[in-house]
């Protein structure tokens, strides 16, 4: 009796393993979509660092083009609760990661950057936050960003 001849063993990559496991246990493996990679603040977390925990969880959107983030950082928005410091952090963070991009050569980075600009302009003037102590929160230092922190919008109530 001969014995059936098989192709030689091939080494399997562990990325690759790792990609069948996450298909066979959850379904659909996924690089962008609604999950985020960053868990949920904690509900005694609160201020800037709720903020920035919030809008930090919409990094992993950030791709060719800032939509995909932008309809992350919306969904995430609604979980500031009326928390006006963590309004500011949120805005400030959006700000710095669209910045970011319009530097990194997104196509639409400098419209975001400019949107975002206004936005955390308009919070700073209802809650306003030092840019240092806001620098400090995420670990960055002001003077070393390539472009001013926009400043308060101004009260248009006269």
């Amino acid at each position: 009796m001969t014995r059936p001849s098989f192709p030689p063993a091939r080494r399997v990559r562990p990325g690759a393993l790792l990609l069948l496991c996450g298909l066979l246990a959850g379904g659909q493996a996924r690089a962008h979509g609604p999950e985020q990679f960053s868990p949920m603040p904690a509900a005694t977390v609160s201020g800037i660092e709720r903020g920035i925990a919030l809008a930090a969880r919409c990094d992993h959107a950030i791709h060719e083009l800032l939509g995909e983030y932008e309809y992350c950082m919306r969904a995430n928005h609604d979980y500031i609760a009326g928390d006006a410091a963590a309004e500011t952090a949120f805005q400030f963070m959006a700000w710095l990661r669209a910045s970011g991009a319009a530097r990194n050569g997104y196509p639409d980075g400098p419209g975001y950057r400019e949107k975002y600009s206004r936005s955390f302009a308009a919070a700073q003037s209802r809650h306003a936050i030092a840019p240092l102590e806001l620098c400090k929160a995420v670990k960055i230092d002001c003077a070393m960003l390539p472009e001013a922190v926009p400043e308060p919008a101004a009260d248009r109530s006269d």
